[in-house]
C-alpha cells in the first residue's frame, strides 16, 4: 500500500480542477498544474504577484471583501470573478475558499465557468 501523503500530493498534482493554497498576504503558496495549463503562467509567475492582480479591476473589491470576511472567522466563501490568463484573456472562475486561522492559509478550489457565461 502506498503512502497516504504521497497519494494526497499526487491527487493535488493530477486534478483537473484548479486547486491552490494561498498565504494570508494574498499570494499563492502552491498551485496545482491545472492553473498553469489553464492560464499559461509558470508556477513562479503565479507566486510572484498577489492573486488580486490576476483579477479584472471590477472584481477586486469583491475578492478583498470575501477574503477579509474569511480572515474575520466567516464561513467558507463562494463567489465568481474574472481571472486573466497570460494572454490577457479573462475567464470566469467559481471559487470556494476556506481559511484556516491556525495555519493562516486560504485553501482554494476554483472551477472555470466561462462556458456558462454569456459572451
Amino acid at each position: 500500500m502506498s503512502d497516504p501523503l504521497r497519494r494526497r500530493a499526487l491527487f493535488f498534482t493530477l486534478s483537473h480542477e484548479l486547486l491552490a493554497i494561498a498565504r494570508e498576504d494574498g499570494y499563492f503558496d502552491d498551485v496545482n498544474p491545472a492553473w498553469l495549463r489553464a492560464f499559461g503562467f509558470s508556477e513562479a509567475e503565479m507566486k510572484l504577484r498577489p492573486i488580486i492582480e490576476f483579477l479584472h479591476l471590477d472584481d477586486r473589491t469583491q475578492m478583498k471583501l470575501h477574503l477579509d470576511q474569511l480572515r474575520a472567522g466567516g464561513p467558507d466563501s463562494f463567489f465568481e470573478n474574472r481571472f486573466a490568463g497570460k494572454n490577457g484573456v479573462y475567464r470566469y472562475l467559481a471559487w470556494t475558499v476556506t481559511y484556516l486561522t491556525s495555519e493562516k492559509l486560504f485553501y482554494i478550489f476554483a472551477h472555470d465557468v466561462s462556458q456558462f457565461r454569456p459572451k
